[in-house]
C-alpha cells in the first residue's frame, strides 16, 4: 500500500474516522470519566466531539445532572438531535423523567419512565438504564411502586447494587437518598 500511495501512508498513520464515530468515542470517554468522578475530563471529551449526536447529548445531560445544573440538562434535552433510533428516543425520555423527578413532578416522571420501561422490556434491554446510572433510580422506584414487574425489579436491584459498590461521590449520593426516593 505504501508503494502505491507513499504520501498517504506517511500523512495518515491512523485511519481517519468519520465524525459520527469520533462523536461516539468522545461520548463514551465522557461517560467513563463521569463514572469515575472526573467531571472536568468528561467536559473536555465532550468539547472535542465533532458532532452533536444523541450519544453526545446523553453524555452532556448526565454531566449536567452530576454537576447539579438542571437548567443546563434541560437545555440539552430541548436541543436533542433528531435520531430515528428507538434507543435515542428512549434515552431522551428517560432523562426527562429523571429531571421531572428531581424537580418534584413525580406523576410526569412515572408516566415517562413507564414508556421507557415498556420499550426496554420488549427488547429485554437494560443498557439505557445502566447508561444513566443512579440518577434513574428515583423514577424507576416510583414506577415499581405503581406497577411492579420482575423486569423492573431486576433493573432497580442491579442499579442499586452497582451504586452501593461504587466508591466516592456515587456512594455518598446513594447514602443520601431520602425515604421518598427509595
Amino acid at each position: 500500500l505504501a508503494v502505491l500511495a507513499p504520501h498517504r501512508a506517511r500523512a495518515h498513520p491512523h485511519p481517519v474516522l468519520p465524525p459520527t464515530v469520533l462523536a461516539r468515542r468522545r461520548a463514551v470517554e465522557a461517560r467513563l470519566s463521569t463514572m469515575i468522578g472526573d467531571l472536568e475530563g468528561a467536559a473536555r471529551a465532550l468539547d472535542m466531539a465533532p458532532d452533536e449526536t444523541a450519544d453526545v447529548a446523553a453524555a452532556r445531560v448526565r454531566l449536567a445532572v452530576e454537576r447539579g445544573d438542571i437548567a443546563a440538562a434541560r437545555g440539552v434535552l430541548a436541543r436533542w438531535p433528531a435520531d430515528p433510533e428507538p434507543r435515542a428516543c428512549s434515552e431522551r425520555l428517560l432523562w426527562l423523567a429523571v429531571l421531572d423527578h428531581l424537580g418534584g413532578d413525580d406523576t410526569t416522571a412515572c408516566r415517562r419512565i413507564a414508556a421507557v420501561v415498556a420499550e426496554a422490556e420488549r427488547e429485554r434491554d437494560i443498557g439505557v438504564f445502566r447508561a444513566a446510572g443512579h440518577h434513574v433510580l428515583g423514577p424507576l422506584r416510583l414506577r415499581y411502586r405503581e406497577a411492579p414487574t420482575a423486569f423492573l425489579r431486576e433493573i432497580v436491584d442491579g442499579l442499586t447494587a452497582t451504586a452501593r459498590r461504587r466508591p466516592g461521590p456515587t456512594k455518598e449520593l446513594v447514602e443520601q437518598l431520602t425515604e421518598r426516593e427509595f
